[in-house]
C-alpha cells in the first residue's frame, strides 16, 4: 500500500487494483491469517472495503473488486465506517506538505459515496463529523457489541 501511494503518477485503474490486490494478498498471508490461526483478534485500518471504494470511484466494477478481494482475504466480522465529508477531511489534513493523489476533493466525494454504497450488514457507520469522544464511544459500542455476541 505505502509503495503504491509513493508513486509519482497514478497507474491506470486496473493496474492500481492489481497492485492493491497483490499487497492485500501478502498482508493476508504474512499477518492476518497467522494471527487468526493463533486465535487473535485482528483490527485493521483500511481493509479491502477501501480497495472497493477507491477503485470503483475510478470506474471499476465494485462487485468484481469485492469478489477478487474475498477470494484472497477473509471477510471481516465488523466494519466501522467513519463517515466524514471530504471538506472536513481535507481541513483536518491541511497541515501536510501536499495532498497525495488519493486526496483530491472531487475524487474523495466519489469515494465517500462508494463507501456508503458498499456498506453491508457488517458495517456500522459513524458520523465522524462529531467530536472525537462521540466517535470513540460509538466505535467502542460497536466492537463491544460484537465481542459480547
Amino acid at each position: 500500500g505505502r509503495m503504491i501511494k509513493s508513486l509519482k503518477s497514478r497507474p491506470d485503474p486496473e493496474t492500481e487494483m492489481e497492485l492493491f490486490l497483490k499487497d492485500r494478498e501478502m498482508d493476508v498471508k504474512d499477518r492476518i491469517l497467522p494471527a487468526l490461526e493463533e486465535g487473535k483478534i485482528v483490527i485493521m485500518d483500511r481493509y479491502y472495503y477501501s480497495n472497493i471504494a477507491y477503485q470503483s470511484a475510478r470506474g471499476l466494477n465494485a462487485d468484481r473488486i469485492r469478489e477478487l478481494n474475498e477470494k484472497i482475504a477473509p471477510k471481516p466480522d465488523l466494519v466501522i465506517l467513519l463517515d466524514l465529508s471530504p471538506s472536513k477531511a481535507l481541513e483536518r489534513i491541511k497541515n501536510r506538505e501536499k495532498l497525495s493523489i488519493f486526496e483530491e476533493k472531487d475524487y474523495l466525494e466519489k469515494v465517500r459515496q462508494k463507501f456508503r454504497e458498499i456498506a453491508d450488514d457488517r458495517t456500522v457507520i459513524i458520523d465522524a463529523e462529531m467530536d472525537l469522544e462521540f466517535v470513540k464511544k460509538e466505535a467502542e459500542k460497536a466492537v463491544m457489541g460484537l465481542l459480547e455476541n
